[in-house]
């Protein structure tokens, strides 16, 4: 009988200690739960900012485009001696006015581009943010599902240390 309650007394001071910290999982495990609620909403955010780049990146390659095309207008309208279509001479007020037209154009076209690049860069950075965060969460999630097990772990050794320190007390009053 004295070793039986030595064994238990001994158990009970083994699994103590572990007991304790079971408040502190519950509060972890509630605090993972609450920060695992912006989940979605950082999925949304994602969602959102691939759209915007996407429609971003569109703008850039339209822009890059146009840019292009005016450029090639100016020189070819630039080195025209005579017209393609009805063989007669271009004058240099008409070329002038294509380059001012052209060259309009291509700081409208420069200008545009420059933003573009910028909001680009600006969206990279939140969309990098926003997936270091959800990583974060992935990270939370994880550590939520193992802090859960270990709470059933405790729950169940907690009960045992009852039934443990029952039998003790029976085992006292035999002796």
């Amino acid at each position: 009988i004295q070793k039986a309650i030595l064994e238990i007394q001994h158990y009970t001071q083994e699994i103590q200690p572990q007991i304790a910290m079971m408040a502190d999982k519950e509060i972890l495990r509630q605090q993972l739960i609450i920060d695992l609620n912006g989940l979605s909403e950082l999925k949304e955010k994602k969602h959102q900012l691939e759209d915007l780049l996407e429609r971003t990146l569109e703008l850039i390659t339209k822009n890059k485009t146009i840019l292009q095309q005016s450029l090639d207008l100016e020189e070819k309208v630039a080195s025209l001696e005579t017209c393609p279509t009805c063989l007669q001479e271009v004058s240099p007020s008409y070329k002038d006015h294509i380059k001012i037209t052209e060259q309009q154009k291509i700081k409208q076209a420069e200008n545009l581009l420059f933003e573009l690049q910028k909001k680009k860069v600006m969206i990279f950075q939140q969309r990098e943010d926003v997936l270091r965060l959800m990583e974060e969460l992935v990270q939370k999630e994880n550590l939520l599902t193992k802090t859960k097990v270990e709470l059933v772990q405790l729950q169940e050794k907690g009960e045992l240390l009852k039934q443990k320190q029952e039998k003790m007390r029976q085992l006292v009053q035999e002796n």
